[in-house]
């Protein structure tokens, strides 16, 4: 878990798609220049806790039907 500034270390290109809780967007990793989908949610989401298990999860996982998390980012309210 990133307590970095998502804006700092990645470049929004497009827009890919958007839900109740969030929006996903097409970013660039400027540091490498690595492409990834980026699930941002809603500040005032309160599913913040049930999204750190989910990424802990995530991220030890690897399979081809599962999508592989790379960061979480949470910045204060």
């Amino acid at each position: 878990i990133l307590s970095s500034n998502f804006n700092d270390l990645f470049e929004t290109l497009e827009k890919l798609g958007e839900g109740a809780q969030s929006t996903v967007w097409k970013c660039r990793e400027k540091a490498t220049g690595k492409i990834y989908a980026v699930k941002l949610f809603k500040s005032d989401s309160e599913l913040i806790d049930d999204l750190k298990v989910q990424y802990k999860i995530l991220k030890t996982v690897a399979h081809e039907h599962i999508i592989q998390a790379h960061y979480l980012f949470v910045n204060p309210k």
